[in-house]
C-alpha cells in the first residue's frame, strides 16, 4: 500500500463517517422533532378536552342555579299569595273588616304562611350557595322582614288584637319595603340567568 491509497482511503472513511454523522445527526433532529409534534398535539387534544369538560361543567351549573332560583323565586310568590290571601280583610290603613274576622280562617293561613316560609328559607339556605353575595343580602333582608312583619300582624289579629300601632308599622312596612326587596331578588336573578334587562 502507497500513501496515496493510504490518504484516499482515509479521506474516503472520512468523508463517509462525516456523512454518516450528518445523516444520524438528520433523523435525531427529526425524530425529535416528530415527537416534540407528537407531544404538542397530544397536550393540545388534552386542553381541548379540559376546556370542554370545563364548558360542560359551567354549563352544569348555570342549569342548577336557573333551576335554584326558578324555585326560590316560586316559594317567593306562593309566600306573597298566601300573605296576600291573609291580608285580603285588611284595607290599607291596617284596619280589618269585622264581618270577615273568622280566627280560625286567620289560624289556618297563618300556620300555612309559617309553613311557607320555613320550607322557604330551609331551601334557601341549602342552596345559599348558587348565590351571589348581593343576592343572599337581599333574600336575607326579605326573610327577615317578612318574617317579623307578617308573622307579627298574624299573630296579633288571631289574638284580636285588631291591629296596634306595632301591626300598623309592619303592615306599612310590608307594603313598602318588600316589593323593592322582591324586585332587587328578581334582578339579581335576572342578571345570574342572563336575561338583564
Amino acid at each position: 500500500m502507497d500513501w496515496q491509497e493510504f490518504f484516499k482511503t482515509l479521506t474516503y472513511f472520512g468523508f463517509s463517517a462525516i456523512a454518516i454523522s450528518g445523516m444520524v445527526a438528520y433523523l435525531i433532529k427529526k425524530l425529535t422533532e416528530q415527537q416534540l409534534k407528537k407531544d404538542f398535539e397530544e397536550f393540545r387534544v388534552k386542553l381541548q378536552v379540559e376546556s370542554e369538560n370545563d364548558k360542560t361543567r359551567y354549563t352544569i351549573l348555570q342549569e342548577k342555579r336557573a333551576k335554584k332560583i326558578e324555585v326560590l323565586y316560586q316559594k317567593i310568590l306562593e309566600i306573597e299569595e298566601s300573605v296576600q290571601g291573609y291580608l285580603h280583610n285588611v284595607n290599607l290603613e291596617g284596619s280589618i273588616d269585622k264581618s270577615k274576622f273568622n280566627v280560625d280562617y286567620f289560624t289556618n293561613i297563618r300556620e300555612e304562611t309559617e309553613k311557607q316560609l320555613i320550607d322557604f328559607q330551609r331551601f334557601y339556605l341549602r342552596n345559599k350557595i348558587f348565590f351571589e353575595k348581593k343576592t343572599c343580602e337581599s333574600i336575607d333582608k326579605f326573610i327577615r322582614v317578612l318574617s317579623v312583619s307578617i308573622l307579627g300582624i298574624m299573630y296579633e289579629i288571631e289574638e284580636e288584637d285588631l291591629f296596634p300601632q306595632n301591626s300598623n308599622d309592619a303592615f306599612n312596612k310590608l307594603n313598602q319595603e318588600i316589593p323593592s326587596i322582591k324586585e332587587t331578588i328578581l334582578e339579581d336573578f335576572r342578571k345570574i340567568i342572563g336575561v338583564s334587562s
